[in-house]
C-alpha cells in the first residue's frame, strides 16, 4: 500500500507534457547545408563530393565542398560551372533559417564559402600537363590552374568572383 501511495504521488509530479524537440547543433546544421548542396550539384552538374570544410569556432565563419569532375574543361568553360557551384552553395546557406544564428554574417557571401574542383579526363585518369587541373573559389577569388611539368599547380588566372560573374554575363549577352 505505501508503495502504490508514493507511485500515484510520483505519477502526480511527473510532467507529462511532450519535450521540446532538440535545436540542431551549429555542426549538425552546417554538415546538412553541405550534404545538400553536394547532392544537388553531384545530380545537377555531374559534380562528384569528394570532401568538405568549414570555419567555425565561434560562429560559422566559413563553409567549403570539394568535388572531383570527370571532364576535361577550359577557363570560359570552367568559370560558369564554378560560379554556378558557389551560387547554389550561397543560395542552400542564405535560405537555410536554422543556420542563421550560427552564421558570421548574414547573408553568407562569396568570401565566407571555398569550393574546389579537381578536373580529370572521362576516364577518371589525370589531365595532360598544360591542361586545367584545379578551379576554385577562396576568399572571393576565382583561380584556375594547370598541372606543370615540375608536378606541382600552378594558377594561370585568377580573379574575383563579381569579375568572373560580369564575364559570364557578358558571354552569355553576346550569343
Amino acid at each position: 500500500m505505501k508503495y502504490g501511495i508514493f507511485f500515484l504521488i510520483f505519477l502526480v509530479g511527473c510532467n507529462f507534457e511532450p519535450e521540446e524537440p532538440r535545436k540542431p547543433t551549429k555542426q549538425e546544421t552546417a554538415i546538412a547545408v553541405r550534404n545538400r548542396t553536394a547532392h544537388q550539384l553531384k545530380v545537377e552538374n555531374n559534380l562528384i563530393p569528394c570532401g568538405s570544410g568549414s570555419q567555425m569556432m565561434n560562429q560559422i565563419e566559413m563553409l567549403a565542398l570539394a568535388f572531383d569532375y570527370f571532364q576535361p574543361l577550359d577557363i570560359d568553360s570552367a568559370r560558369p560551372l564554378l560560379i554556378t557551384a558557389a551560387d547554389k552553395f550561397l543560395k542552400e546557406i542564405n535560405e537555410d533559417e536554422s543556420i542563421r544564428p550560427y552564421l558570421s554574417n548574414y547573408p553568407f557571401e562569396p568570401k565566407n564559402i571555398e569550393i574546389i574542383m579537381y578536373l580529370y579526363q572521362p576516364n577518371r585518369t589525370i589531365v595532360p600537363d598544360g591542361d586545367l587541373t584545379v578551379i576554385d573559389l577562396e576568399q572571393g577569388k576565382c583561380r584556375y590552374k594547370i598541372n606543370g611539368p615540375d608536378d606541382r599547380f600552378h594558377t594561370i588566372l585568377e580573379e574575383t568572383y563579381e569579375d568572373a560573374v560580369m564575364k559570364i554575363n557578358h558571354s552569355t549577352s553576346n550569343h
